[in-house]
């Protein structure tokens, strides 16, 4: 166990290796309200360093536990898990005063989760709450460090697209010609197991209905299609890969 004065000197010479814990259920993301330095006052993702000698998987497993009281190896909670990346958080301060600042390298995890857990709240955290992922970008009560693992998010995972969000979600940053897509859907032409597709048309739409403001269509593998009636009239998910 390293001393205060230890560990001090640790942050102020080099960079920290560190874990985040990215909670995802019905479209939202577990963030705890942290009260500790650094990011104290803000949502935030679970998350620690790791210790020499620490196997990512076993930092994991104490993270989740200690922090939020959810344990990794249920396999009827845990749905499926991965890297979603590596992020440099950087910041002016450290968990003990404001002389110098903190950097840890950071591994991200993706965690999908079959149902909402009952949560142990720690005493890093004033409260735990769920945040639908895309109202987090505009939340200034959010960390930055935290609103850059979005567009990763939105990458990786399925979620859920209602009418009118098609422009916020597949809009001209994130979607691309020839971009292919996995479809879950209501719609007639999609299999009830979902079906993988190809971006074949996305452009501006000016017609007077009131849609989704783009014309959108996607060829599906088994030869049909479906277009921008799918955003407005359908229950979807959709996501890149």
């Amino acid at each position: 166990m390293l001393s205060k004065k230890k560990y001090l000197e640790i942050i102020k010479s080099t960079t920290l290796t560190a874990i985040d814990m990215i909670f995802f259920f019905d479209n939202k993301i577990l963030l705890g309200y942290r009260n500790n330095k650094p990011a104290k006052d803000y949502w935030f993702t679970p998350g620690c360093r790791t210790g020499k000698y620490e196997t990512q998987q076993q930092g994991m497993n104490r993270v989740a536990d200690s922090e939020c009281g959810i344990n990794l190896k249920d396999d009827k909670l845990i749905k499926n898990i991965q890297l979603l990346g590596v992020y440099d958080h950087i910041y002016d301060d450290n968990f003990d005063n404001d002389d110098f600042g903190t950097h840890y390298v950071v591994n991200s995890y993706l965690i999908e989760l079959n149902y909402k857990p009952k949560l142990t709240l720690d005493n890093q955290h004033e409260n735990f709450e769920w945040f639908d992922i895309n109202d987090i970008i505009d939340n200034e009560s959010v960390h930055k460090n935290v609103k850059i693992y979005i567009p990763g998010i939105k990458k990786k995972i399925i979620y859920k697209i209602t009418p009118n969000k098609i422009r916020e979600i597949l809009g001209d940053e994130e979607i691309s010609i020839g971009m292919r897509v996995w479809i879950e859907s209501s719609h007639s032409n999609v299999p009830s197991e979902g079906i993988g597709g190809v971006i074949k048309l996305h452009r501006k739409y000016t017609g007077s209905d009131s849609g989704c403001g783009y014309d959108t269509r996607i060829d599906l593998d088994n030869g049909s299609d479906v277009d921008r009636s799918i955003f407005n009239n359908y229950w979807v998910r959709i996501y890149s890969y």
